[in-house]
């Protein structure tokens, strides 16, 4: 079974089992109690260049994103993601998907609509899986696009430090693309730091990508970029 067979497996298997949630469960999931939460994450900032998918996507851009998790019944959430960079082609990225949390992970379903001027709009199906591996947050995800491209990704983050003064959180990620054109594998870490400043706090992150891809990655080599913003959760 080739990769590309398996990530279609993945794929299936997790929207089929968002399926059965929804359409399935009947009185079961009922009889659960609505869940009272409601969180919305917002943050402004600058990237000296933005990182997505183990590829630069934007260089010296400003950028508003707008997030929210609505628990709805036992473990399942509905969860929404709104990202405009102010480029030199404006880019906007939404995204809408569903999390369920079982004894053995949070497994998750999702589409992104990737709109960005004078380029066609691109559509992606992904799945993930969220499991602690040694004490580490880890997600596993899969992602496929409306031309049949792939792309398979582990990812995890760790917070590092925190006092009253700022807080220190360290993560990364590697992944793989299959059927594009020019096939990739891509590192990227990055190390955060937080201060709160009122209901909100500043952040700064710096970003270290390693990406062999020959159109929008780093060539092989390993590149340092920063951004920096101010984030708010309510």
């Amino acid at each position: 079974m080739n990769k590309t067979t398996i990530i279609k497996w993945v794929v299936g298997a997790a929207v089929l089992y968002a399926a059965y949630v929804f359409f399935f469960c009947g009185s079961k999931c009922e009889a659960q109690e609505v869940a009272k939460t409601w969180q919305f994450d917002a943050e402004v900032g600058q990237y000296e260049k933005r990182i997505d998918s183990g590829l630069y996507t934007g260089d010296d851009a400003s950028y508003v994103k707008l997030g929210t998790d609505l628990g709805v019944f036992g473990g399942l959430s509905f969860v929404g993601d709104l990202e405009y960079v102010d480029t030199e082609d404006h880019q906007l990225y939404t995204t809408v998907g569903t999390v369920l949390s079982t004894p053995i992970g949070a497994l998750g379903v999702s589409g992104q609509f990737t709109t960005i001027e004078n380029v066609d709009n691109l559509f992606e199906l992904g799945a993930t899986y969220g499991v602690n591996l040694l004490g580490l947050d880890s997600v596993v995800a899969v992602t496929v696009d409306d031309e049949s491209r792939y792309l398979a990704e582990i990812s995890t983050e760790y917070a590092l430090y925190a006092n009253n003064v700022f807080a220190l959180s360290v993560g990364g990620a590697y992944g793989q693309s299959f059927e594009t054109v020019d096939d990739y594998d891509y590192t990227v870490g990055y190390a955060r730091i937080d201060a709160p400043l009122g209901a909100a706090s500043v952040f700064v992150q710096f970003n270290y990508l390693n990406s062999d891809n020959s159109f929008a990655g780093t060539g092989g080599e390993w590149e340092a970029t920063t951004d920096f913003g101010v984030a708010l959760s309510f």
